[in-house]
């Protein structure tokens, strides 16, 4: 939620600032659109180990939690 909140906060002001300014920047605009839209989609993907496009490995953390268990 604080990333979404701050994605559509950082819009506004994007916004904002090109309103004041009366003139549109497209190369910003793009490269702030495009910078947003990767790092939600990366902590999304971060965010589910077992699918999606950065697939992280499991086996350090079962063999810990197998050590662990032994007495």
């Amino acid at each position: 939620m604080l990333l979404l909140c701050s994605v559509i906060i950082s819009s506004l002001l994007l916004g904002h600032s090109s309103g004041q300014a009366a003139s549109r920047h497209v190369g910003l605009w793009m490269a702030s659109n495009v910078v947003l839209a990767l790092v939600i989609y990366v902590v999304l993907d971060f965010d589910r180990p077992r699918r999606g496009v950065i697939l992280v490995d499991q086996t350090p953390l079962v063999e810990l939690r197998e050590s662990l268990r032994k007495p």
